[in-house]
């Protein structure tokens, strides 16, 4: 899960400097609406995870990079980086639009010093169903990933899981072992890598391996999981 946690630390950082680059772009910060439109295209077309681009006023009315008008003054991200100055990663949440799992970078537009406006992203995370689910653990083991909230926003081998299970409820739509939702509270309180041995929802004694995943003001978890059976019998080739 350490390979896992880097390769989405990676992805995310890759982010973060598009629109920090966005930001600092001369015809975002200069220039009229068209070069502001031309800028938020441009950045929309060099990713393709990304699923929206918008420049925001001071007064939270804007456009997007398809020059629709938005208003998002009531949002906290807007009221965050106005009043701070300082970019801001939202929390992970569902896109109006797409009803696809998402998250969210705004970064102040500054002008000599002063904060003029902002820009955003939103990135859609449906990826990291892809990237976590191209790493194994042992033999039949997987990767999943969920955010610091307990949310699975990344799980291939059960899609279903994404958005909807949730690593703080062990009772919600699909009953998990307490020892499962113990690790991952370790995990997010101390920060650092830990293991738990619990039992899958499918009756399977298992061993899960937690690893923070350090982002700007955020922190997710990738969690490595496997069948004990196929753990005990690893060590025991070792042994002979």
């Amino acid at each position: 899960s350490s390979q896992a946690a880097l390769s989405v630390e990676k992805y995310i950082v890759d982010k973060q400097v598009r629109m920090e680059d966005l930001a600092l772009n001369p015809s975002i910060v200069n220039g009229d609406h068209a070069a502001r439109l031309s800028a938020l295209q441009q950045s929309k077309a060099q990713s393709s995870d990304l699923a929206m681009t918008a420049f925001i006023e001071p007064n939270g009315k804007g456009f997007s990079h398809k020059d629709e008008a938005v208003d998002r003054g009531g949002r906290d991200y807007f009221k965050y980086v106005m009043q701070t100055g300082e970019p801001c990663m939202t929390g992970t949440m569902v896109s109006g639009t797409t009803k696809q799992l998402i998250t969210l970078f705004a970064y102040p537009v500054k002008n000599n010093g002063a904060t003029i406006g902002l820009i955003y992203g939103t990135v859609n995370l449906g990826t990291l169903s892809d990237m976590a689910g191209g790493f194994k653990f042992m033999q039949t083991g997987y990767v999943y990933i969920v955010d610091e909230d307990g949310l699975c926003i990344g799980y291939k081998q059960q899609p279903d899981y994404v958005g909807k299970v949730n690593l703080t409820k062990p009772d919600g739509n699909i009953k998990l072992d307490q020892r499962l939702i113990d690790g991952f509270n370790e995990a997010i309180q101390s920060d650092q890598q830990c293991s738990e041995y619990y039992t899958t929802p499918e009756g399977i004694d298992s061993k899960a391996v937690f690893t923070p995943v350090h982002l700007e003001g955020r922190r997710w978890v990738a969690i490595s999981t496997a069948p004990l059976a196929e753990i005990e019998e690893t060590s025991t080739t070792l042994l002979k």
